[in-house]
């Protein structure tokens, strides 16, 4: 049930593609082409990997017996939270940065050297 307040996030549908039914191909609402918003590469060993159209970079998700979760709905949340972030980071500004100046004024001689090794 929606909490006011609370975001409400596009509905992805998906389907089954790729080589030997071994991919899942999630669209928004509104899509167009072949190019799936969310693209999930399933394997027989449970370990899913997924891309995010328009975002470099992959993800892996484990799945398998004992799994308390839906895959594809952790990979749609993953997709809104990174989607999400990704704009906040864009607006930050550059980090400040300062100078650090090295003083090199104290010396140990052998024996306490040799006591901490």
């Amino acid at each position: 049930m929606w909490d006011e307040g609370e975001e409400i996030m596009e509905t992805i549908n998906w389907l089954v593609a790729g080589k030997n039914s071994m991919e899942l191909h999630g669209f928004k609402q509104g899509d167009t082409g072949d190019t799936p918003t969310i693209k999930v590469m399933t394997s027989a060993s449970g370990t899913w990997s997924f891309t995010f159209k328009e975002l470099t970079g992959t993800g892996r998700i484990q799945v398998g017996a004992g799994a308390d979760y839906n895959p594809l709905d952790l990979i749609e949340s993953l997709y809104y939270h990174v989607r999400a972030s990704t704009k906040v980071l864009k607006d930050k500004s550059q980090p400040q940065t300062a100078e650090i100046e090295h003083f090199d004024v104290s010396t140990f001689g052998k024996d306490f050297k040799v006591a901490w090794e």
